[in-house]
């Protein structure tokens, strides 16, 4: 736990505007939410001098009306005022020390008034556009990822169906291939065959006698039958 408190923004006046009937808070803190200040006091200014009203109040004004934003935090002594009324406008002050305090000056308006810009308002707007842009810094690098990741997809399944191509295109051309090498074996086979056949031939010689007159009438002593085995 820390000791001792310095406050944010000590020794300056903030103006500050709430609505009447509505509520309002006086922001005030420690440099260290966690320090714990050994005086916790908000006064107001009337005429002359300043009265407490919180923590003991000293005016009937404030009973019941007045406590600390988030009393579970040591360091945050905002001051949160419920149900505004008019006779509330004024000088406030936050004090933890005599060389340590922050003085405020509140405004309340009607409902319908157009209202002033105030402290609370500007904070607030700070705040979202600083989220804004924290979130659109990290949304930046998150599209250049999923960019990069569409783009590596896109390459892979285009060198995949390319490669599927090329597979079909060498499946198709051995096909071919092979269908003629069948082809080609069955014609030479088919020739093997043909030259395995076996063919028959007959010669004839016929006998001329050397003289005319001569004639034989039995044909086998004239005709001689032979086999060839041609392969």
């Amino acid at each position: 736990m820390f000791s001792g408190c310095d406050l944010v923004e000590h020794g300056k006046v903030f103006e500050v505007t709430g609505y009447s009937g509505e509520s309002v808070v006086l922001p005030c803190s420690c440099t260290e939410l966690l320090a714990k200040p050994e005086l916790i006091q908000w006064n107001y200014l009337t005429e002359k001098n300043y009265k407490v009203i919180y923590p003991n109040e000293q005016s009937e004004n404030y009973k019941n009306r007045v406590k600390l934003l988030n009393p579970n935090t040591p360091g945050n002594l905002s001051l949160h005022i419920s149900a505004l009324r008019t006779e509330d406008r004024g000088e406030y002050q936050c004090l933890v020390s005599p060389q340590q305090a922050v003085s405020f000056r509140l405004t309340v308006l009607q409902p319908g008034e157009k209202p002033h810009v105030n402290t609370i308002t500007l904070t607030t707007n700070q705040a979202s556009h600083q989220t804004q842009d924290s979130t659109t810094s990290q949304l930046k690098p998150t599209l250049q990822h999923i960019t990069q990741y569409v783009f590596i997809l896109g390459v892979f399944f285009s060198v995949l169906l390319l490669a599927f191509l090329v597979f079909i295109l060498w499946r198709c051309r051995g096909g071919r291939n092979d269908k003629k090498e069948t082809t080609d074996g069955e014609e030479l086979k088919r020739e093997q065959d043909n030259q395995d056949d076996v063919m028959y031939s007959s010669v004839v010689h016929v006998k001329t006698a050397s003289k005319a007159t001569l004639t034989h009438s039995d044909p086998s002593e004239l005709t001689e039958y032979a086999s060839v085995n041609v392969k």
